[in-house]
């Protein structure tokens, strides 16, 4: 006696068809998912977006020679931010990675010959509160 004429040739092919479906994923999910476990793929971390932007801004009109306005700030971990723009411009922006006090100053420079000139210096003090914080200055000369 043969094992076909046990079991019916439809079924046979039924427990055939689910036995190889079955076999074919979990040799699949064996390969594949032990290197998704196990970190076969190897993706850096995306960088993490930053939590304000602080939008400076000043009128560049009443900017006279030209020059450029920079911006130094530093939080209370000791992190520094800066950034500069030309002073025509009107506007310049930071990345703030963090919500928190924020002190610094804010200055006009420009090169004259071989060196800088400082000009300006305004000590600040800005508390980065919400995901966007519009600061009006007076233009830096």
């Amino acid at each position: 006696m043969r094992f076909r004429d046990v079991i019916p040739t439809p079924l046979l092919s039924f427990i055939t068809w689910i036995a190889s479906t079955t076999l074919a994923t979990a040799i699949f999910w064996i390969t594949f998912g032990s290197c998704v476990v196990g970190g076969c793929i190897d993706a850096p971390l995306p960088d993490r977006e930053p939590q304000a932007r602080l939008v400076t801004s000043w009128d560049p009109l009443a900017c006279g020679s030209p020059h450029r306005v920079a911006i130094e700030i530093e939080d209370d971990d000791g992190r520094m931010l800066s950034t500069s723009a030309p002073c025509e411009l009107g506007e310049m922006t930071i990345d703030v990675p963090a919500w928190g006090i924020y002190r610094g100053r804010i200055y006009a420079w420009s090169i004259a010959g071989n060196e800088a000139t400082i000009s300006s210096v305004l000590p600040v003090r800005l508390e980065i509160d919400a995901p966007v914080v519009q600061w009006n200055v007076e233009t830096p000369r």
